[in-house]
């Protein structure tokens, strides 16, 4: 976990087991576990059931604990609210606007890159709370790198 002025994050290792959202018990319970030892409440934890688009929901402290669906963005300033989205071959991307103390994460597929999700989330973090391009940290989280992960023509065309 790293400590960005006053936000944390961190990601999940493949010891830690299965995390993502699929209606599979092992995958539940590795998240609790996860959770639990970073001392954060599921209560507390929002997710996403993706859409591999550009789809952004901002999200309040009623969405803890809850699972949105059909969304590749979430953005909220609700303290002690722990945004999360679940990656393989994808990139996470996380933003801070830490003049308004507004937090965003982005699962960003080769869809969601081509439709511009991180510019779709810092558009609504402006729009939302009067986040400023200059204010915004963004962190690119760790990824599949190209040497093990082939793209096809039709993707690169």
């Amino acid at each position: 976990m790293k400590n960005s002025r006053k936000v944390s994050f961190g990601f999940s290792k493949k010891r830690d087991g299965q995390m993502i959202l699929k209606d599979n018990v092992d995958s539940f319970l590795n998240r609790e576990i996860f959770f639990n030892k970073k001392g954060i409440d599921l209560q507390n934890v929002v997710s996403t059931k993706l859409d591999h688009g550009n789809k952004v929901k901002v999200v309040t402290k009623k969405d803890g604990g809850k699972v949105i669906n059909l969304v590749d963005g979430l953005i909220t300033v609700e303290k002690r609210t722990c945004l999360t989205v679940t990656v393989s071959d994808c990139v996470p991307i996380l933003f801070y606007d830490y003049k308004n103390e507004v937090i965003g994460i982005a699962h960003a597929g080769w869809k969601g890159v081509l439709k511009n999700i991180s510019s779709v989330i810092i558009d609504k973090m402006n729009k939302k709370f009067n986040s400023e391009f200059e204010n915004i940290e963004i962190y690119i989280g760790p990824h599949i790198k190209k040497c093990h992960f082939e793209i096809r023509d039709n993707v690169i065309d």
